[in-house]
């Protein structure tokens, strides 16, 4: 499907458009809704998203992506009962989803709860270790929370030295930068 191809290259205009067509042609495909949820979400739409992704969730209660979604939509509008809520049941549904536990700890984290925070990400890189954000979130909380540097410079040494997300390199430098000052 052209539509799928589109979400996943990021043409997330195309991939709204082919979902949309999807559901015109058969309105009862849970695959075409999650898909145009997920498009929407990606586009920046995180109000069609939602209700989209919760539809999904009323019809196939035992999916944990939409829970993951809705989970992530809450956190990036600051909803963080509603986020943990979502992620939650996402987790609840499948435990072993490396960034479900990646957001679980980044709404901790915002809660202020540094422990929980450092769990959830240590269960997301033991799903998977490549999750270079929660390294990095994990030695960030180490470092500036809990002021822990043996773990900080741990979670920091899970990253390659030639990370290809420049942005992400740019706050290793800087965590690194701030733990040696230390």
């Amino acid at each position: 499907m052209a539509a799928v191809q589109s979400l996943r290259s990021g043409d997330f205009a195309h991939a709204v458009e082919g979902f949309r067509t999807a559901l015109a042609s058969d309105p009862n495909s849970e695959e075409a809704l999650f898909y145009l949820g997920e498009s929407l979400y990606f586009s920046g739409d995180l109000d069609q998203a939602s209700a989209l992704m919760a539809e999904v969730a009323r019809r196939d209660p035992g999916m944990p992506a939409p829970h993951y979604y809705l989970g992530r939509a809450a956190f990036d509008r600051g909803r963080l009962p509603e986020a943990f809520s979502e992620l939650r049941e996402a987790n609840r549904l499948d435990s072993g989803l490396p960034m479900v536990h990646y957001y679980l700890g980044l709404v901790y984290q915002s809660h202020g709860q540094p422990y929980p925070a450092t769990l959830e990400f240590s269960k997301a890189l033991e799903e998977d270790p490549h999750l270079f954000l929660a390294a990095y979130s994990l030695a960030w909380v180490d470092t500036h929370a809990l002021n822990r540097p043996g773990e900080a410079a741990a979670a920091l040494g899970r990253l390659p030295s030639d990370l290809k997300d420049p942005g992400l390199a740019r706050k290793v430098r800087a965590l690194r930068k701030a733990l040696a000052s230390r």
